[in-house]
């Protein structure tokens, strides 16, 4: 059994059993009597128990002990050196080894932050090199200024004696701190004007920086609790706004586009996905407001709210990922098909033609017609919500190489497989008529039951050469470079084209 002694050691507390207590007590006073008489001596000795220190401390991490051993004692003395090895001067073989280099930032040569005298410790050459490196690459559009404060900030200070010896690559024992210590008071003693300069300097630089950061952090602390007010109430009013037009759209200008929705995917998905809007938008409003009234009334995080929050919020976002593709499915195929119809007039020595175009009766026909604003080529809807949906059918007129002209009628629709596609496009109703030589074509179609699977249907009038057409109806049904010539006032008007050069033009008016 032996006696344990607490010790205080450079400021730090150690539990130490007796022999090796009374061995460090001997060693620790050999050296003090050697250097305490000197101007230096009460630095060496710091920085020296400074080292002792910290080594017992690895040692006892290290090995999992709480009290500090003989053995331990001699393994510190084998590597700061004996008394006597120290006073005689004899401990130049295990000096001579080169130990790790580790970066640091100098503060003893330092200028302003000891960037540049750190890293020319590390390479063993002069800090004015590293300077003026700095300097001229800083007019390389400032780099090495972004450079320098991103050390400053990342480098630790070389404090220690350790870490003054770990920059330079010596060796830490008892002669190269009492080395590096008497360099460090002689640079001192010579630059005492220099570094008075120098500490003026860094104190008004200090105090300037100071001040704008108090001046900052007032500014930043204005416009967190503004944003913060504004988080709140921007937030809540958002919340109810999107929750609102969700699930209530009645009022809201783009209601009829809102009701097609119900026809491209069935209206148990739509309400799926109105409830995954509202998730995915809202949780990060409820998350924004949270965090507002967190900073401005000082709440406490909840971690189950948050944990909640954003796990609703992903598996939100992936059952609407999953649901767009299942729904985008329906549109990976698409199915075409192609009427055409001659037209023989009953008198076929005129070569006049009239081609009538009848467009969506909104008033007359169609009590209480909706109509929109070609979202989708939907062009109007019989009700709100729609039984009926009517899209837009262009209409072509091209050079034709048959005696007569040719009708020619394509439907497209979109669907996931064949049969799909097919019924698709049984789903188009387009009407058109031929009563001698008078074509009447709907500029429209519809479809016969409400499911939209992007059908089209586009007509190409074939005329051929030098036959004239007579065009009654609104121009603006006629895809063709031809009507960019009539002016606007006449395009609600009958004209007159007729076949030439593989190009309809329009005749002049007659007077």
């Amino acid at each position: 059994m032996k006696k344990t002694y607490n010790i205080n050691l450079s400021n730090q507390v150690f539990c130490i059993d007796e022999d090796a207590c009374q061995q460090l007590q001997a060693y620790i006073e050999t050296l003090e009597k050697h250097y305490l008489n000197e101007e230096d001596g009460k630095e060496i000795m710091a920085d020296i128990e400074s080292r002792i220190a910290e080594l017992i401390t690895e040692f006892l991490q290290k090995n999992h002990k709480e009290v500090v051993s003989q053995e331990d004692i001699d393994r510190v003395i084998g590597i700061m050196g004996t008394p006597d090895a120290i006073i005689e001067e004899d401990s130049e073989a295990a000096s001579d080894q080169p130990g790790t280099r580790k970066l640091y930032r100098d503060i003893n040569n330092s200028i302003f932050g000891g960037v540049a005298a750190g890293i020319a410790a590390y390479f063993s050459i002069s800090p004015a090199w590293i300077r003026l490196a700095f300097v001229i690459f800083c007019f390389f559009y400032g780099v090495t200024l972004l450079v320098y404060l991103v050390l400053w900030i990342i480098l630790p200070k070389a404090v220690t004696a350790k870490q003054k010896l770990e920059m330079k690559g010596e060796n830490i024992n008892v002669s190269n701190i009492e080395k590096n210590i008497r360099n460090t008071y002689n640079e001192v003693k010579k630059n005492t004007e220099f570094q008075k300069f120098i500490q003026q300097v860094k104190n008004f630089f200090t105090l300037v920086f100071d001040a704008i950061g108090k001046i900052f952090k007032k500014i930043f602390t204005i416009f967190a609790s503004l944003f913060s007010v504004i988080g709140i109430l921007g937030g809540t009013f958002l919340f109810l706004l999107i929750s609102w037009l969700l699930f209530f759209p009645t009022h809201i200008p783009w209601f009829s586009d809102y009701c097609t929705l119900y026809y491209i995917i069935s209206p148990s998905t739509f309400t799926i996905l109105k409830i995954i809007l509202l998730l995915t938008i809202n949780i990060p409003l409820l998350i924004i407001i949270y965090a507002s009234a967190h900073y401005l009334f000082r709440l406490n995080w909840s971690r189950a709210f948050l944990l909640i929050a954003v796990g609703c919020w992903f598996l939100a976002g992936i059952s609407g990922i999953f649901i767009a593709v299942q729904q985008s499915l329906n549109f990976s195929g698409t199915q075409t098909s192609t009427q055409n119809h001659l037209l023989v007039p009953r008198d076929t020595s005129t070569h006049k033609y009239t081609l009538a175009i009848q467009e969506l009766p909104y008033s007359d026909r169609f009590s209480g017609l909706y109509r929109n604003s070609d979202f989708l080529n939907i062009i109007a809807l019989d009700s709100v919500p729609p039984k009926q949906i009517y899209l837009s059918a262009p209409i072509y007129i091209e050079q034709g190489y048959t005696p007569y002209p040719e009708l020619n009628i394509r439907k497209s629709s979109s669907g996931l497989q064949a049969f799909h596609n097919y019924g698709n496009l049984n789903n188009i109703d387009y009407e058109w008529q031929q009563q001698g030589d008078t074509l009447r074509l709907n500029n429209y179609f519809q479809l016969k039951t409400p499911i939209w699977r992007a059908q089209k249907v586009k007509l190409i009038l074939t005329l051929p050469e030098n036959d004239t057409l007579v065009i009654r109806g609104n121009l603006k049904n006629i895809h063709h470079r031809f009507v960019k010539r009539v002016p606007a006032a006449k395009l609600n008007q009958s004209c007159t084209v007729v076949m030439k050069n593989g190009s309809p033009e329009l005749l002049p008016e007659k007077r």
